[in-house]
């Protein structure tokens, strides 16, 4: 079966469609100061945070961005998970994967694996039952729809309830544990991959066409469970993305596990990047924030709009020619701690969040969007 990694180039359509933004320079507000947020029509009710985050004009702005909340309220970090983490990443052998495989009933020999080590922090390894190169065309692609997603296909809950409990018994064998919040299973389908655009954001006809094709490509294929799993240490998720300063440049780094199972419980495709493994731990006591300081200092550091305040006509594209793109808001809709990393070896306490961007006028989905911060700094890592 092909990768589909069309879906990747398919989906850069989508860039062509969004607002550009710049970033502030280092130490100074993306978006506002903290005291022109206005919290005043935001409310918590039962747990949950519900409202709107009123936003101060910008000069150029052509209308009003509208923010919403609809989350739970962001819970603070325990005693024991504000320390500042020494990590290493493991090198995972591949006769210890082979067996830790074996052990789960899969037939994979050593010399069926691929892997490299560069530097302290690279480690990766790579399965494809086919010979496929992690690459190649005729790999399987994870396709990214929202980092909290979850799959829509009916009939096949089954088959990715045991991908996931597949994921935790190999990552156990590893000495490791995947987090539940962000172990997703998707299913190889039309549905699943466009499930976080919408039909109606623009009058253009790239949608159309991102669908025609999805829906030739996929067609009869929904045969497989696409995982993807990020790891946990002390009962906080890692966050996928990892950077580190080395002299005058900045590198990153991946960090999860996605696995490729077939329906008939044989592994398709495994790939592990960066499992880390805690060295040491010093502490890293946190400020104690009401959740008003916390949306207040998250708009005006992290938060940039990208969703459109009103219609407006785009005239000339090289590729739709003329049509209307349509006013969108966001909400955000997850706040959750985890851990970061910014620092070569040392994962700190971080907050995840999500936003939901939908059409106006008739509430559909239009895309997702997360990022991650430093919970000391609150500031933007990715």
């Amino acid at each position: 079966m092909k990768a589909f990694k069309w879906i990747w180039a398919s989906l850069m359509i989508l860039c062509l469609l969004c607002p550009a933004f710049s970033l502030a320079e280092a130490g100074e507000p993306r978006f506002c100061l903290p005291e022109e947020v206005d919290l005043s029509q935001v409310q918590e009710i039962d747990g949950r945070l519900k409202g709107e985050i009123l936003l101060p004009s910008r000069e150029g702005d052509s209308g009003s961005y509208r923010l919403l909340v609809d989350c739970p309220v962001p819970q603070g970090f325990s005693a024991k998970q504000q320390v500042r983490l020494q990590v290493e990443y493991q090198k995972i052998e591949k006769q210890q994967m082979s067996e830790a495989l074996s052990s789960l009933g899969q037939n994979v020999s050593a010399d069926q694996m691929r892997s490299s080590s560069s530097g302290w922090a690279s480690r990766f390894l790579y399965y494809s039952s086919t010979g496929a190169d992690i690459n190649g065309s005729d790999s399987y692609s994870h396709p990214y729809t929202g980092q909290l997603c979850q799959s829509l296909s009916a009939g096949h809950e089954a088959e990715m309830a045991a991908a996931k409990d597949f994921a935790r018994a190999l990552l156990e064998k590893l000495g490791a544990k995947a987090s539940e919040p962000f172990l997703q299973a998707l299913r190889l389908t039309p549905e699943d991959v466009l499930s976080a655009y919408s039909a109606t954001e623009s009058s253009s006809t790239w949608y159309e066409e991102l669908r025609q094709s999805t829906e030739a490509k996929l067609s009869g294929k929904d045969q497989v469970t696409l995982l993807r799993a990020q790891y946990e240490l002390l009962d906080l998720p890692v966050m996928f993305q990892f950077y580190y300063p080395e002299g005058e440049d900045s590198f990153g780094e991946n960090s999860y596990l996605e696995l490729v199972m077939g329906d008939d419980g044989q592994l398709k495709q495994l790939a592990l990047r960066s499992l880390p493994v805690v060295t040491a731990a010093e502490s890293y006591p946190l400020p104690e924030r009401s959740w008003e300081e916390w949306l207040r200092l998250w708009v005006a550091n992290v938060w940039w709009p990208s969703s459109v305040a009103q219609d407006y006509e785009i005239t000339g594209d090289p590729l739709y020619g003329d049509y209307t793109r349509y006013a969108t808001e966001e909400t955000l809709t997850a706040i959750l701690p985890c851990w970061v990393g910014n620092e070569k070896g040392c994962l700190v306490p971080g907050w995840f969040t999500e936003c939901r961007c939908t059409v106006l006028k008739d509430g559909s989905t239009c895309g997702y969007r997360d990022s991650y911060m430093d919970a000391l700094t609150m500031t933007r890592i990715f």
